[in-house]
């Protein structure tokens, strides 16, 4: 739903379109986001990340876009390594805007388009698949 970019601010997942059936959810947070401080007391601050139209879509195997199931896609499923940003997109309009987005924020590494369809299709994207798995004992 939301990332910090740096200690005081914070991209979330937005859209202007009201009939989105998230869009409830997403007001609701935004308001939580708008009443939240730092640690140090200081307002955060806010920067929306668009999500993905509906009709979210992937390359298929020539080359040709295929529309793909409805998923719960978000930009602000990124992950940030050492000098870049992987960025996940979908084929969708909103993908440049949000890589510019996230590139202002991350201005000092790389921004990398990541296709994440298929896995936001499963459930995740690339920070989801990336985290950290308990060592058996």
């Amino acid at each position: 739903m939301a990332r910090f970019s740096n200690e005081s601010t914070v991209l979330y997942n937005w859209t202007d379109d009201e009939s989105d059936p998230r869009y409830t959810m997403f007001r609701r947070h935004l308001e939580e986001l708008k009443s939240a401080t730092t640690a140090a007391g200081q307002n955060l601050t806010l920067v929306p990340l668009p999500v993905p139209k509906e009709g979210v879509y992937q390359v298929a195997n020539n080359n040709q876009w295929r529309q793909s199931l409805y998923t719960d896609a978000a930009y602000s499923n990124y992950l940030v390594a050492n000098g870049l940003v992987l960025v996940p997109v979908y084929g969708n309009k909103n993908d440049e805007r949000a890589k510019a987005i996230i590139g202002e924020q991350f201005p000092d590494r790389e921004i990398i388009a990541i296709d994440a369809v298929s896995l936001t299709e499963d459930g995740g994207a690339i920070h989801c698949v990336t985290q950290q798995q308990p060592v058996k004992n």
